[in-house]
């Protein structure tokens, strides 16, 4: 999945090496979302617009994906589902939780992928076989739903995640329909999407030291979890007619469940007949390889049969913004090196005591201030004014008001999130030339500033912030600027279970002293 940089890394690996065909984010195509919605529309399951509620509204408005096109809130909670297979509840920028959720030996499943234990052209057998009950048991659930009846789902959301109530048949189904549509990205099939003749493998060659193709099978294919353009058209396609034929069968009229289920078993036993590429009882052999280029295009863009250097290049880069005060405080270091190499002698421990012991006492003067800065590990901007107030010896007075909006950096979308407001204290440490490095706590309110699943807008609570090492270094003229890595708790609702959005963040200000 990797490129030629970093930034390439982070696309591929925003397609999630074990999702199959992709989910919608800013930088992949939602292919899960787009085939499910057609099969609903093949398979005749229609929205009802005129049903949509202003809690319907919010909740999409919360959602990290986009919804094209008529919805209700039996759509959100089928597309919420059909993505739940690759989050289960876990937010799209937490990779270290996502990682677990596709690497775990229990899910594989629910992919249509071999397991850690799935060996030979037997392990094919058993991991289609598993697949296949895996979406039987969520489609009898569907089918057995009582109409009207909501299940508690755990979903991730842009500010927070919440279990909501969704309509059961949707939940399960799309759960199920994930499950199906996988089996087309994550296996090796013939000419007509219906045969499959070997089953791809995630665990194995990202985890296993003992991997061999021959005894495990072929790793995950990148290029298959596409769905434009030539065969990847051509499979999403196949994908699409199966999971509106599974949706058809669950919508028959007058039907009872065990005749829905019996219909759409009969779409699995179509689209999951296996026959295996390797007559020798090999899980690969070259004549599957030979099928596997058929598929390819002549130059592999994500294509991977062993994943885990490309996820560990893209999730360094991912851990490398979201390393708390850590990251940031590297930052502070690289830039406020030059400036430190200005003192006119080496900075010892007993030059570091003389400089701060002789530090000239400031005068009361209240000093404006203007912000800017922005969070990564949980998406946020910040627009900032405030003043400060230095006081004879190593304190400082501050305040501000801040703009903080939150988004979600992999959907793409945007809230208007909440307005702090908040008083601290900045503590010297040190000066060293023109350079002061200090620490500062902050404490104060935030108002919420859009409607939320689990609050209103206007609600207020607690804002606290901690900057464990910031500087405060000459700007042009009279100005200083302030370099501050940040952890800050905003919790703008304290109603039943807090509305909590922690952000590490590195915010630039410019004093005009």
């Amino acid at each position: 999945m990797l490129k030629t940089s970093l930034a390439a890394s982070l696309t591929c690996l925003a397609a999630a090496p074990s999702w199959g065909f992709s989910v919608g984010t800013i930088a992949t195509k939602g292919c899960h979302e787009r085939i499910t919605l057609d099969a609903a529309r093949e398979g005749g399951l229609l929205p009802h617009p005129e049903s949509v509620t202003s809690a319907d509204r919010t909740l999409l408005a919360s959602l990290p994906f986009q919804v094209e096109g008529e919805w209700d809130r039996g759509t959100l909670a089928l597309l919420i589902s059909i993505r739940d297979n690759d989050f289960h509840g876990v937010q799209a920028a937490n990779f270290a939780g996502l990682s677990e959720v596709h690497f775990s030996a229990h899910l594989q499943h629910e992919h249509c992928l071999r397991g850690a234990g799935n060996d030979g052209a037997q392990g094919d057998e058993e991991a289609l076989a598993l697949c296949r009950t895996y979406i039987l048991d969520e489609l009898r659930l569907a089918a057995t739903a009582t109409p009207g009846t909501n299940l508690e789902v755990e979903v991730a959301l842009i500010d927070e995640t919440r279990r909501v109530q969704l309509p059961a048949f949707q939940v399960h189904l799309g759960r199920a329909l994930h499950a199906l549509e996988d089996s087309f990205a994550h296996s090796l099939r013939e000419d007509d999407f219906t045969q499959v003749r070997s089953v791809f493998n995630y665990v194995d060659p990202n985890l296993g030291n003992t991997y061999r193709v021959e005894r495990d099978g072929h790793g995950h294919v990148g290029e298959f979890d596409a769905c434009e353009g030539g065969l990847a058209a051509e499979r999403a396609a196949a994908a699409t007619r199966a999971a509106a034929s599974v949706i058809a069968s669950m919508m028959l009229e007058g039907a009872s469940a065990e005749a829905r289920l019996a219909d759409a078993q009969l779409t699995l036993d179509r689209v999951l007949r296996y026959a295996p590429a390797c007559s020798d009882g090999a899980a690969w052999c070259p004549e599957a390889s030979e099928l596997l280029q058929t598929y390819l295009p002549p130059t592999a863009g994500c294509s991977t049969s062993g994943a885990a250097p490309l996820w560990a290049l893209g999730l360094l880069g991912v851990l490398a913004l979201r390393r708390r005060s850590l990251g940031a405080l590297g930052a502070v270091l690289v830039a406020t090196a030059p400036l430190a190499a200005q003192a006119e002698e080496p900075v010892t421990v007993s030059r570091l005591t003389e400089l701060t012991a002789h530090e000239p006492a400031p005068s009361l003067k209240v000093i404006p201030a203007i912000g800017l800065g922005a969070s990564v590990d949980r998406g946020a901007a910040v627009l900032a004014i405030g003043a400060r107030l230095p006081l004879p010896g190593r304190f400082e007075f501050s305040a501000d008001l801040e703009f903080n909006p939150w988004f979600d950096l992999l959907a793409g979308k945007v809230s208007l999130g909440a307005l702090n407001a908040g008083l601290g204290v900045n503590v010297r440490w040190a000066t060293l030339g023109p350079v002061q490095l200090r620490s500062g706590v902050g404490v104060g309110a935030s108002l919420l500033l859009h409607d939320t699943v689990s609050a209103q807008a206007g609600s207020i609570g607690p804002f606290a912030l901690l900057s464990v090492l910031n500087v405060l270094f000459p700007g042009p003229g009279k100005t200083h600027f302030e370099l501050r890595p940040d952890a800050v708790l905003t919790i703008p609702s304290l109603r039943g279970i807090p509305l909590a959005y922690h952000q590490y963040r590195l915010v630039l200000s410019l004093r005009l002293d």
